[in-house]
């Protein structure tokens, strides 16, 4: 059983004013639950509930739960807001109270959704979005001017399918248990989180959700030694089966099948991930370290969850929970480490959990290796121990979780990896994509299509074929073949692709454009006519 329980949050300086809620997130193939404590993905419509669901209205589920958890130092002593399986946050927010944070909410805490379609006559949250613009509820500026007006600026983010936003503190005393499931019952932080998450209707991002964090000390006190850790327990399928992994380079932690079967999921069963788009950052403005570990129900006694603040702390900062170091079985002597099953399931390089794992506790470097049974929950944090999150500083993370089916289970990680790929991409040219996948046929060989209309003003539509999947780049060239821009990079799947492109500033000429692969580049030119 997971550990259960139900929160009532009374009216006062202590506790807030709201019983445990949640709301669904869906993309056109997964649907996910957002609690107003912290959680997501977990479904408190019935007890002890997985909550990603996918495909969507199935009733096949690939994780139970997770959430982000904040450890901290704050004036020597560990506090932590946890958000497992219950959560320590509330609806909320925090204000300065001669010299000292005090927790406060009202009806305006809450979530927030807004749906592609809606209007401020259809949902009643459209049409009070602007309570929450002053707590980093997103909009579309819509006349640019940096003031959001009902009626005129667009709520949720851009090109969004849906958006969810809540105002969540880990403030009220009250909330902070050590029941919560991943050890919390420390005193509070004071951070006040803006958490929006939000989905897309692309065919490329069906099976992607997004999820973004922005964490505001407003402690009377800096937060030293700090660490960002995602909690989750991946139920994928049947309980029973479940492996872990990760690939450090993308920031991907993962879940799959150790066997190509699964009672729920049959044959060929998905693999389910959290990958990093934006990790925080240190106070030079650069990624923090990058932990993952796994921890497991037996048999060692440090290898799993609990051992109170001290432990959680050990836990999110790469150590079993009596602070013994991860060994590496696949070195000799092992190795010790922070980051568990980086290796590839698919290919079997590296360590994986076919590789087994050493049971060492209370300090030892040594042990014997032994068969992984089934895994509980991974943990993949951010941070260092020179890292302080000062008062009123205010960091940020980006997430997407994400799910992928592939030929058989380590093939299914394959294909993660490369939706993840993907996604960065996406992310990375500003959550903008003007390509769209126009068929479902397999190319024998690369093309390149004649653009249509040609000549053309200003917009036209390059339309090109894959063979394969591969990183993929068009570029656009003058008539001296200078690069004027990269239209776009990204990892495609094989398939038929068209690209609109649309250059109002560029004058009268002859252009080429170019598509690039790692096993060709092929060229046409295309004329700009005014």
């Amino acid at each position: 059983m997971k550990p259960i329980l139900i929160i009532l949050l009374i009216s006062s300086q202590i506790f807030s004013q709201v019983i445990r809620k949640q709301v669904s997130l869906e993309s056109p193939n997964a649907r996910c639950y957002i609690w107003n404590t912290g959680v997501f993905d977990q479904d408190m419509r019935t007890i002890n509930t997985p909550g990603f669901e996918w495909p969507k209205n199935s009733g096949k589920f690939a994780n139970f739960t997770c959430g982000l958890t904040i450890a901290c130092l704050v004036n020597g002593s560990i506090r932590t807001g946890s958000a497992s399986y219950s959560g320590e946050y509330a609806p909320g927010y925090i204000i300065d109270s001669s010299g000292h944070p005090l927790p406060k909410t009202d009806s305006t805490f809450r979530h927030y959704k807004v749906v592609k379609g809606d209007n401020a006559y259809t949902n009643y949250d459209y049409m009070n979005w602007g309570r929450v613009v002053p707590y980093g509820a997103p909009y579309i500026d819509v006349n640019n001017n940096g003031i959001y007006e009902p009626l005129i600026d667009t709520p949720g983010v851009k090109n969004a399918l849906q958006t969810v936003f809540i105002c969540i503190t880990d403030g009220f005393p009250g909330n902070h248990s050590t029941s919560e499931g991943f050890p919390g019952g420390t005193l509070p932080l004071n951070a006040e989180v803006h958490l929006t998450a939000w989905t897309y209707e692309y065919s490329q991002l069906q099976d992607v959700q997004f999820l973004k964090w922005e964490v505001f000390n407003k402690n009377d006190s800096d937060w030293t030694k700090c660490y960002f850790s995602y909690y989750t327990d991946v139920d994928l399928g049947n309980t029973t089966d479940d492996y872990f992994g990760c690939d450090s380079t993308l920031r991907l932690g993962y879940g799959y099948n150790g066997v190509n079967s699964d009672g729920v999921y049959g044959l060929n069963p998905p693999a389910f991930g959290l990958l990093t788009l934006k990790s925080p950052v240190n106070n030079e403005h650069n990624p923090l370290n990058f932990n993952y570990t796994v921890y497991f129900k037996y048999p060692a006694p440090c290898d799993y969850d609990g051992g109170g603040s001290q432990g959680t702390y050990n836990i999110v900062r790469g150590y079993k929970k009596d602070g013994t170091n991860h060994l590496d079985p696949t070195y000799f002597p092992p190795k010790p480490t922070k980051i568990c099953f980086p290796g590839n399931p698919e290919t079997g390089e590296g360590w994986t959990c076919y590789n087994g794992r050493i049971h060492n506790c209370g300090g030892l470097d040594t042990g014997s290796v032994q068969p992984i049974i089934s895994g509980r929950s991974f943990y993949m944090s951010f941070g260092n121990e020179n890292y302080n999150f000062n008062k009123g500083d205010t960091n940020s993370i980006i997430l997407a979780q994400l799910i992928a089916r592939g030929s058989n289970n380590r093939n299914s990680v394959t294909k993660l990896k490369q939706l993840s790929s993907y996604t960065k991409d996406f992310y990375s040219n500003n959550y903008i994509i003007d390509v769209k996948q126009i068929g479902t046929n397999i190319p024998v060989n690369y093309t390149l299509h004649q653009n249509f209309p040609n000549p053309f003003n200003p917009s036209t539509k390059i339309n090109f074929d894959l063979p394969k999947s591969q990183r993929v780049t068009l570029n656009l060239y003058d008539i001296n073949g200078r690069l004027i821009k990269t239209l776009f990079t990204s990892h495609l799947s094989a398939g038929e692709y068209s690209y609109e492109l649309n250059e109002p500033l560029l004058s009268s000429g002859v252009y080429f454009y170019s598509l690039i692969t790692n096993e060709s580049a092929l060229t046409k030119k295309m004329m700009l006519l005014k």
